[in-house]
C-alpha cells in the first residue's frame, strides 16, 4: 500500500478537489437511496412473516352444511346447535380483532416461524444472494461498477414485481430466490462504488452510518397502507422502478478505469469531479499521468479471478479474517435478532425499532475509529458486546432471570448494538483493505461469508433450544471476541490511500531485469 503511486496520485486529486464536496454528497445521497430501496425489498419476506399468522378453523361453513340437513326435534341436539352458534360467533370475532393487527394469508404461506416451507424460501432468498454476491462481484471488476448495479437493481425491482404474481409457494420461492440473486450484486457494487470517490476521512461516515436501514420505515408504512401481500410487493416494486433513470447521472469509478487502463476516460471522471466541486487543481494532468505510469509499470490488464485473494501470504490472511468477522458477526446478529421479535405488541413499530435502534452506536464507532484507528476500533467494539453478552452469568448468580423475559431482551439489545458496529467496521476495513482492481471480489467474499453466517445462526437458534438460557449467551460472548481480535489481523488503513494496484509478477520481472541490465551497462563504462 505504501508504494502504491496510483492511489497517493488519485488521493491527492480528491484531497484538493474537498474529499466531500458536492460530487460526493450527491453520490452518498443516491446511493444511500438505492440501498434504502434494495433493504426495503430484502425485508419484505420479514415483514410477512411477522405478520403471518395461521388461521383457526372457523365453523361457519360447516355450520351451514349442518343447518338444512334434518329437524332438531331432539332436545339433545339443541345445545350442541347452540354451542355451534357461539362457536362461530366467537370464530368471528376472533378473527376481527385479529384483523386489524396481522395479515390473513394464503394456505401455502401460512407459515410459523418453524415452518418448512418458510425454511425453504428463506434458504432459497439466502443462496440466491450468495450467488449473487459472487456473480456481481466477479463482473464488478471486470465490465465496471455502474453497469452492474443498475442492471442487477432493475432485475431485483422487477423480480419483486412478479412475486405478486405467485400462486403456490414453488412460485414465490422461484421469484424470491431471483429477488436475492440480484440484490446480492447490487450490494457488493454499490458500496464498493461509493468509497472509491471518497476522501479518505469520510469514507468511515459513509459506510458506517447505515442510513439504508431506513428503508424498513418505507416499508412499514407501505404495509400498513396496504394490508396485503400482493398488493405490498407491486408497492415496493413501483416504488424503486422509477430510479433506474439514475443510470444517466451516475458515475462510473474513475480508479477502475484507472487499472483498467482507460485512461482518458478516468481523467474525464477526475475533471468532473473537479468541476462539481467548483475546484480547480493545477497540476491534474501531472497527478493523472503519474497514476498512469504506476499502473503501466506494475499491472498486465488481465481479467482477475477470486483466486488472486490468496496468491500471497498478505491477501489470504486478510481474506480469512474477513470471512472470520463477518460469518461469526452475523451469525450472532441472527441469533439476538430472534429475542427482539415483539417490543411493543404493534408488528409495524417493532419491525423499524428492531433494525433501527442500532444506528446511534454506529455513529459512535465513527468518532472512535478516527482516534484508535479501524483495527483497534474493531477490536474494542468486538469484546465489548462479548463482555455486555456474558454478563449474564453476573445476572444470573443475582436475580433468576429465567422468568424474566425482559431483562433477557435488554441484554440481546446491548450486545446487539456491538455486534453491528463489528459489522459496520468489517465491511469499511474489508473495502479498503483489498485493491481496486480486486475490490468488488474481496468485498463479495465478505457479503458471501455474512449470509452464510446468517443461515449458521438460524441453525444455532434451534440447536440451543433446550439448553440452560445462559448458555447461549456464553458462547456468543466468546465468538464476538474471537471477532475482535480475528480484526487485528487487518493492516491499518486509517488515513491511507485507497489500494489501487494489483503488481503483476511478470511485470515486475521485466522491471528488475531492466534495472539488471541498466545496472551492467554503468559497470562496462
Amino acid at each position: 500500500m505504501t508504494c502504491d503511486e496510483s492511489a497517493k496520485a488519485f488521493e491527492a486529486i480528491l484531497s484538493r478537489t474537498r474529499p466531500f464536496g458536492f460530487y460526493q454528497k450527491r453520490l452518498f445521497f443516491l446511493t444511500t437511496l438505492l440501498q434504502s430501496l434494495c433493504w426495503m425489498i430484502l425485508m419484505y419476506l420479514n415483514f410477512l412473516k411477522n405478520n403471518s399468522w395461521e388461521e383457526e378453523p372457523c365453523l361457519k361453513p360447516v355450520l351451514r352444511q349442518i343447518l338444512p340437513i334434518g329437524n332438531f326435534t331432539n332436545s339433545t341436539e339443541l345445545p350442541l346447535v347452540q354451542t355451534t352458534i357461539i362457536e362461530t360467533r366467537e370464530c368471528e370475532e376472533t378473527s376481527n380483532t385479529t384483523s386489524d393487527i396481522r395479515w390473513t394469508l394464503p394456505k401455502w404461506m401460512t407459515w410459523k416461524p418453524d415452518a418448512i416451507l418458510y425454511e425453504y424460501i428463506w434458504y432459497g432468498q439466502s443462496g440466491g444472494l450468495i450467488a449473487g454476491a459472487f456473480v456481481g462481484g466477479f463482473f464488478g471488476d471486470l465490465v465496471g461498477r455502474k453497469v452492474i448495479l443498475f442492471f442487477m437493481f432493475a432485475c431485483m425491482s422487477m423480480s419483486q414485481g412478479m412475486v405478486a404474481l405467485s400462486e403456490d409457494w414453488f412460485n414465490f420461492f422461484l421469484f424470491r430466490s431471483l429477488v436475492g440473486l440480484f440484490a446480492g450484486g447490487f450490494i457488493v457494487t454499490s458500496m464498493v462504488l461509493m468509497v472509491e470517490h471518497i476522501g479518505q476521512n469520510w469514507r468511515d461516515v459513509c459506510v458506517c452510518s447505515c442510513l439504508w436501514t431506513l428503508g424498513i420505515i418505507l416499508l412499514s408504512f407501505e404495509g400498513w397502507l396496504t394490508q396485503n401481500w400482493r398488493y405490498l410487493a407491486i408497492t415496493t416494486s413501483a416504488t424503486s422502478l422509477p430510479f433506474i433513470g439514475i443510470y444517466f447521472i451516475f458515475p462510473e469509478s474513475f480508479r477502475w478505469y484507472g487499472c483498467r487502463e482507460r485512461f482518458a476516460e478516468s481523467e474525464a471522471g477526475i475533471r468532473e469531479i473537479t468541476s462539481a466541486n467548483t475546484t480547480s487543481v493545477p497540476d491534474v494532468t501531472s497527478l493523472c499521468d503519474r497514476a498512469r505510469l504506476a499502473v503501466l509499470n506494475s499491472m498486465h490488464k488481465r481479467t482477475h479471478t477470486f483466486t488472486d485473494l490468496i496468491r500471497t501470504r498478505k491477501s489470504c490472511r486478510y481474506t480469512i479474517a474477513a470471512m472470520v468477522c463477518w460469518c461469526i458477526s452475523c451469525a450472532i446478529y441472527r441469533c439476538l435478532l430472534d429475542r427482539m421479535d415483539s417490543l411493543t405488541g404493534n408488528v409495524y413499530v417493532d419491525i423499524c425499532i428492531t433494525y433501527t435502534i442500532d444506528l446511534p452506536i454506529v455513529f459512535t464507532a465513527i468518532f472512535i475509529n478516527k482516534c484508535i484507528g479501524r483495527r483497534w476500533c474493531l477490536f474494542l467494539y468486538g469484546t465489548s458486546s462479548g463482555f455486555a453478552l456474558m454478563c449474564i452469568i453476573v445476572l444470573h448468580i443475582t436475580n433468576n432471570l429465567d422468568k424474566d423475559e425482559q431483562m433477557v431482551t435488554s441484554i440481546s439489545v446491548f450486545g446487539k448494538l456491538g455486534v453491528t458496529a463489528s459489522i459496520a467496521l468489517t465491511s469499511l476495513v474489508t473495502i479498503e483493505t483489498y485493491p481496486t482492481a480486486i475490490r468488488c471480489m474481496g468485498t463479495s467474499v465478505g457479503i458471501m461469508s455474512g449470509v452464510v453466517g446468517c443461515a449458521v445462526g438460524r441453525q444455532v437458534l434451534s440447536f440451543t433450544k433446550n439448553f440452560h438460557y445462559t448458555l447461549p449467551y456464553i458462547g456468543y460472548g466468546v465468538l464476538m471476541s474471537m471477532v475482535g481480535f480475528s480484526g487485528l489481523m487487518f493492516s491499518e488503513t486509517l488515513q491511507r490511500p485507497l489500494p489501487d494496484l494489483l503488481p503483476s509478477r511478470h511485470r515486475l520481472i521485466g522491471m528488475k531485469e531492466v534495472s539488471r541490465s541498466t545496472e551492467a551497462w554503468g559497470g562496462a563504462r
